[in-house]
């Protein structure tokens, strides 16, 4: 075979191999445009009008609860709400815009649908703000029916469309992906799986590379940990571990109790992650000083026998989320819970107290004389002695099941679980002590060259009780005896006995 047949045959084989190659190409990028067309267009238009009905749903849902919703400040948080949704439907609306290929006159119409849909609710809010919603009640009710029923088969209608589109890039991905050519060109050019294995090992290096990369950021950004179910760390973020001021090596194969939950928690925890049961809980971890909110949640993993052989912990920082939280239910000037949360939890305790049966005590206080006093010295040093008076509550009320409560202007209420009566009398003689002892020159004070309180103190049998209306109202008229009697003194009442 002379070097013009073998130069001959090579040319062949490149000339082959080359075809093959770029057959495959075509053939690939064909596929690839017909894949992204089937992600790009229909899929993203489906997505964006689920989301649009289900943020539908949910705005209807908060047009309701605000309507019946009494709390100012509740129905401004809800008012709030709705405005995003509608900022959140707008964008899914533009979104469909971009990548619909059907009829431009089929946004136009879910467009206008949804803007009617507003003006429909400003009517609405406007209409309850002053007070006439109930008579305009059953049109507006109708019109907001029709408003959606319009707006959810035009949902609908683009859905099915955007199936319809996604259904025909499909058979035009099957019926184009050119199966048996690229299989035929295999078979007779062998050099083209070389070219395959260099692109995929390639191809797999840099995926490879990607990869490690994000593990990296979640290995130094997130705190999570593997445990094997009888508490020996199997895996540790190095997030993780720099939050527990120890080196990652030190952590691997000790033993731990899944990391920050408090004691009387080890038993639900445990519980649960034997069942199997994925489940989160919210828990304060003390980092670098600072007490920090974490949502952490538990995710068992179960072997071929079905039993629980290990667990991930994921934590998420809640902080922001909590603090926002407590800001609702904290008074601005004292930092005691306010009048709001105080109903909430005068219910909640007086339930627990009558299902337990255990002893509740009730406190309420008042400033003497604290109009004289503001007439006096003046709001600022009025809000100086309300903060004084506060600080001293809280102080007495560290125990979690301790409760302290601004509930007026000058009046406050404490929540709490005594010892016994006795107990409860020295707790409420001491809480009058601490205040005078803080020394609030107060000039208008008919018994004392200080600030002082007044208190109505009574402690109630919990299988006894169950209307805070009662208790509520038989501490105000103790305080009214206490304040009749000369104020700077408590009156109490003890109802363990029989009621």
């Amino acid at each position: 075979m002379n070097i013009k047949k073998i130069l001959l045959g090579f040319s062949i084989i490149i000339l082959i191999s080359v075809s093959s190659a770029i057959y495959t190409i075509v053939k690939m990028e064909t596929l690839a445009k017909n894949t992204e067309k089937l992600f790009t267009h229909p899929f993203t238009v489906s997505n964006a009008v689920i989301d649009i009905q289900n943020l539908s749903i949910l705005l209807n849902t908060n047009v309701s609860k605000l309507l019946l919703e009494k709390d100012n400040l509740t129905k401004k948080s809800i008012s709030d709400a709705i405005k995003i949704q509608e900022k959140e439907i707008k964008k899914k609306i533009d979104i469909v815009n971009k990548y619909y290929l059907g009829s431009k006159s089929d946004i136009q119409i879910l467009k206008s649908t949804f803007e009617k849909g507003i003006k429909i609710r400003e009517k609405v809010f406007a209409l309850d703000d002053a007070n006439q919603f109930n008579s305009h009640q059953h049109s507006l009710k109708n019109e907001i029916l029709l408003n959606m029923s319009i707006l959810y088969n035009q949902i609908e209608t683009l859905r099915l469309y955007a199936f319809a589109k996604a259904n025909f890039f499909y058979n035009q991905s099957v019926k184009n992906n050119g199966t048996n050519e690229v299989i035929f060109f295999f078979i007779f050019t062998v050099v083209i799986s070389s070219f395959i294995i260099i692109y995929i090992t390639t191809s797999l290096l840099k995926v490879s590379k990607e990869n490690n990369h994000q593990l990296k950021i979640i290995d130094q950004n997130i705190l999570t940990a593997k445990f094997r179910i009888d508490g020996k760390i199997l895996s540790i973020s190095k997030a993780f571990s720099d939050v527990l001021n120890q080196p990652v090596e030190a952590l691997l194969n000790s033993k731990e109790k899944y990391f920050f939950i408090q004691e009387n928690f080890f038993t639900q925890v445990e519980k649960k992650l034997y069942e199997g049961i994925e489940f989160s809980k919210e828990v304060i971890l003390s980092i670098n000083k600072e007490d920090i909110w974490f949502e952490v949640k538990f995710s068992p993993e179960i072997d071929t026998t079905q039993k629980v052989e290990s667990v991930n912990i994921f934590y998420t920082n809640i902080d922001d989320k909590k603090k926002i939280e407590k800001l609702s239910i904290t008074d601005k000037l004292t930092k005691l819970y306010n009048r709001n949360h105080f109903e909430q939890i005068f219910k909640n305790e007086v339930n627990r107290a009558s299902r337990r049966k255990e002893a509740l005590s009730a406190i309420m206080l008042d400033v003497d004389y604290f109009k004289q006093f503001n007439d006096t010295y003046g709001h600022q040093e009025g809000d100086y002695a309300l903060q004084s008076v506060s600080k001293v509550l809280l102080k007495n009320t560290q125990r979690s099941s301790d409760y302290a409560f601004r509930v007026g202007g000058e009046e406050f209420v404490v929540l709490l679980y005594a010892k016994d009566f006795s107990s409860l009398e020295k707790f409420t003689q001491n809480l009058l002590q601490q205040v005078e002892r803080l020394q609030i020159k107060h000039k208008g004070n008919k018994v004392s060259s200080n600030l002082t309180i007044s208190a109505g103190v009574a402690m109630f049998k919990g299988a006894n009780i169950s209307d805070t209306d009662e208790i509520y109202k038989i501490i105000d008229n103790l305080l009214y005896q206490a304040k009749r009697d000369g104020r700077n003194k408590f009156k109490s009442k003890n109802y363990m006995e029989s009621r």
